[in-house]
């Protein structure tokens, strides 16, 4: 009795679940949409670009992801010059913190040179 009792109860749990899934969908969607809209991509690449000037840019969405939920940064920026490792990845957050309370669920990588550095 308990067996179906507990199997009734995973079933109905699961089913919750999956209805909770699928209605939040169309709010997702609506978060990531790009119908004329700047992409999350576009919108970081413009944001690391008005703060930082850069000499290069690059942002990318990793782990084949569509909606750019998780990025990583390269940048080569004067803006870098006397700084060190956590100083540069935290002027790469501060021009993007909108997006990280928002779409961007992670920044994987940062790469934070100055031009010196790549040699420019």
């Amino acid at each position: 009795m308990s067996a179906i009792l507990f199997r009734s109860v995973g079933t109905m749990c699961a089913q919750r679940s999956s209805l909770l899934r699928f209605s939040a969908l169309p709010v997702a969607r609506a978060a990531f949409s790009t119908g004329g809209e700047d992409t999350v991509v576009s919108t970081c690449t413009r944001k690391i670009t008005e703060l930082l000037n850069p000499v290069r840019i690059k942002v990318t969405s990793t782990n084949d992801d569509p909606n750019g939920s998780h990025i990583q940064v390269e940048c080569v920026s004067e803006a870098f010059v006397g700084k060190n490792v956590v100083q540069r990845h935290k002027l790469v957050y501060k021009a993007i913190w909108e997006e990280l309370n928002g779409p961007v669920h992670a920044v994987d990588s940062i790469v934070a040179k100055t031009p010196k550095e790549v040699g420019l």
